[in-house]
């Protein structure tokens, strides 16, 4: 088959495909797009705003429900929030940089994708949801 010379970021990306995530802002679409990851939900209800109480337990219902286990969040986000969610549904946050130089040793472009999926990856490790 055709995905068998798949190579780069779609091959490395492919034990992603049609995983479930919850992203923390709506900023993610594109690349999980691109790398058929399925969004069921964001932690901000709407961008900008902070979630409330109310939406978090939401969240936490959708999650539980849909055994959601991995958070895909930009490291200037409130980390603690992302990290409370995850551990009352047991699954793994992965906090990334949002933008080269967001984090030491991401000089460009392709080390920022290799940081992005790098950690996609070793969370959904964790979760035992790919080997």
């Amino acid at each position: 088959p055709l995905v068998n010379m798949l190579g780069g970021w779609r091959k490395k990306a492919a034990p992603l495909w049609r995983l479930k995530l919850v992203t923390y802002h709506k900023n993610w679409i594109y690349f999980t797009r691109s790398f058929g990851l399925d969004v069921i939900q964001e932690v901000e209800p709407e961008p900008s705003i902070p979630p409330s109480p109310q939406s978090v337990r939401r969240l936490i219902n959708t999650m539980s429900k849909e055994t959601i286990k991995v958070i895909l969040a930009a490291n200037f986000y409130d980390e603690s929030k992302v990290r409370m969610i995850c551990q009352r549904v047991s699954a793994q946050p992965a906090i990334v940089a949002f933008s080269v130089h967001g984090k030491p040793g991401i000089n460009n472009y392709f080390q920022l994708m290799d940081h992005w999926l790098n950690v996609l990856l070793e969370a959904y490790r964790r979760t035992g949801a790919i080997k």
